[in-house]
């Protein structure tokens, strides 16, 4: 039971927890939040348009609170369109950069693209980070693993067009498909049987390691880059989740796969070369030789334009 008081410090009333956050949980269930178990906790808590101050807050109320907090986080969409990513979004690396065209006059802005089935040539809709839903086309895509302020959140025969703007289709966001990041990569290989390992060296966000039935296998992912090692022999005792990695490159075979510039998806070939490895696939390295472009890549922007102009 929580208790509501005035100024003066009576109580004017009284809230049953079960009752009044059974709405915020199923909330913070749908936004990827579990409610904390254990003794109700006590912190000043205004709520909105209210005098009042609520002075005891307990497990579920906590958990409605962490779902306000996420929701405070998400870039509210305008009329007529749904949330979708936060303007957060915008400082994520985007291993897919398409180059769009907004109109006819001939330039070209890069954007976040977060699918694998975006092509030269599609019409798509781009969320501005400072500005509405905007149509465009796709003029150029490369791998450059960028962090541009826009994103593609999903091809235009997707969405809606009315005279009120663009109405994004509803269900689940469309504004990520395939392997484009590494935490897709992650749960794939997961899911595959690979183990989540502790990289000693700090280089390193994620590791995973894995046994076929004569060789062991490491997958590295870094920053800007994905490397492989093979090595000869298995592990003498059972390879505990979590468990400290140390890598030494004269171990074996070593792989480094660069993600800027590279000449197909580093992710997809990394999830099959995954696969392949677990089943004794003959020349399964060879899914990992590093593979670049002889392209000529487009440089960054230089610069952020002007507030009358597009915002890349």
């Amino acid at each position: 039971m929580a208790f509501i008081k005035d100024k003066n410090g009576r109580i004017v009333s009284s809230i049953s927890t079960r009752q009044s956050a059974a709405g915020a949980v199923a909330a913070a269930h749908a936004l990827g939040i579990s409610p904390r178990s254990g003794s109700s906790t006590f912190s000043k808590y205004q709520p909105p348009n209210s005098e009042a101050t609520l002075v005891q807050e307990s497990a579920v109320q906590r958990a409605a609170r962490r779902a306000r907090q996420a929701v405070r986080k998400i870039k509210l969409a305008g009329p007529g369109e749904r949330r979708t990513w936060g303007q957060e979004q915008h400082n994520v690396r985007a291993y897919i950069i398409a180059h769009v065209a907004f109109d006819n006059s001939g330039k070209t802005y890069p954007v976040n693209c977060f699918r694998t089935d975006v092509r030269i040539g599609h019409q798509v809709v781009v969320k501005m980070n400072k500005g509405p839903l905007k149509w465009a086309q796709v003029v150029d895509t490369n791998y450059l693993n960028w962090s541009c302020q826009n994103s593609v959140v999903c091809l235009a025969n997707e969405a809606q067009f009315t005279v009120d703007g663009i109405i994004l289709p509803p269900g689940d966001s469309l504004t990520i498909k395939g392997l484009t990041r590494p935490s897709e990569l992650a749960t794939r290989l997961f899911k595959l049987g690979w183990v989540p390992r502790r990289a000693a060296s700090k280089m390193y966000r994620m590791a995973y390691s894995a046994e076929n039935r004569t060789q062991t296998a490491l997958i590295l992912m870094r920053k800007n880059g994905i490397d492989v090692q093979i090595i000869d022999g298995r592990h003498p005792k059972v390879i505990k989740p979590n468990s400290v990695l140390s890598i030494r490159r004269t171990d074996g075979p070593f792989f480094a796969q660069t993600l800027h510039g590279s000449l197909n998806n580093v992710f997809e070939r990394t999830a099959a070369f995954g696969a392949a490895f677990l089943l004794d696939t003959p020349q399964a390295e060879e899914l990992i030789i590093p593979q670049q472009t002889s392209k000529v890549l487009p440089s960054p922007p230089s610069r952020i334009p002007s507030e009358n102009e597009v915002f890349y």
